[in-house]
């Protein structure tokens, strides 16, 4: 792979939407209609609400970093990444699917994604070792904190090299599937990714996210339903990621147990709060209310 050093003067950093539009003049002056992309950001390990931070560019000439948490409006990013002009080249964009319709509501359009080409090649669904990182040191890079301000110039030469090589290796993978008459089928995968609506509300996911949710009677249903709901209503709150307040594991127990719900949140919450910003149990009773207010809407 290109090893990226990090040079402030080798790549562009774009903090404005005016950044934007000229870098996006740039690629249209020199007839660049192909980049490859990725993004990092925070899906609820820091903060209650999810954020993207950056989105890295590579176009074939300089790599460019999009400061989303910098931009003060965030239109003319949108419709880049909505625009079906400009080809881009990512991998295994799910989740940067999900983030860009959660986060800016909008889907990214235009895609390659080389884990469609490795799957329908049968090759194993593995980016790490073709830009030659390890796994391990990819996800604990994933996991960093890349809300801070400003960026590490470790985690900016990641996220440089992260896109570095996409491109080169989606045309290796192209003439694959070429041989192998596999390019419609390829083209055909890509375009339904951006069909793919990932656009969710977190006071809804409890059926999905607890398994034994659809076995329950209709009052212990509720019953969870309230306590999901008030986790997100706390988080919201304090603006904590909801795992940190208590784990979604212990709900089906409480459930069950029919124990006093509201005090056992009040104390696994407050465990982990300083003494100035500790709920009272007035405070968790009122976000209860609401909960169950809600939850006796949802099926």
């Amino acid at each position: 792979m290109n090893k990226y050093r990090l040079m402030q003067t080798d790549f562009i950093y774009i903090k404005t939407e005016a950044d934007l539009v000229g870098y996006l003049n740039h690629l249209e002056y020199h007839g660049i209609s192909k980049i490859a992309l990725d993004l990092e950001g925070d899906q609820g390990s820091i903060n209650y609400e999810y954020a993207i931070s950056i989105f890295q560019v590579f176009d074939g000439m300089k790599p460019a970093i999009i400061d989303v948490l910098m931009m003060d409006k965030v239109d003319v990013l949108k419709d880049f990444l909505e625009s079906e002009k400009i080809t881009k080249v990512m991998f295994s964009c799910s989740n940067d699917q999900f983030m860009a319709q959660n986060v800016l509501d909008c889907t990214i359009r235009g895609i390659r994604d080389i884990a469609v080409a490795q799957k329908l090649l049968s090759i194993p669904i593995n980016i790490a070792e073709y830009i030659g990182i390890d796994k391990k040191e990819k996800d604990h890079n994933q996991r960093a904190n890349w809300i801070r301000r400003p960026i590490s110039d470790d985690l900016l030469e990641y996220a440089i090299n992260d896109v570095l090589d996409l491109m080169k290796i989606e045309d290796q993978l192209c003439e694959e599937l070429e041989a192998k008459n596999f390019m419609q089928g390829y083209l055909n995968g890509c375009a339904d990714l951006s069909k793919q609506d990932y656009r969710a509300n977190p006071l809804h996911l409890y059926s999905r996210r607890i398994g034994s949710y659809k076995y329950m009677k209709p009052d212990k249903k509720e019953l969870l339903r309230t306590i999901w709901i008030v986790r997100e209503l706390i988080g919201k709150e304090l603006n904590k990621p909801v795992g940190h307040l208590f784990s979604k594991k212990v709900m089906p127990f409480w459930v069950r147990k029919r124990i006093n719900v509201p005090e056992e949140i009040q104390y696994l919450v407050n465990k982990k709060l300083p003494p100035e910003k500790r709920l009272s149990l007035n405070d968790i009773m009122d976000l209860w209310d609401k909960a169950d207010e809600i939850a006796q809407g949802l099926p």
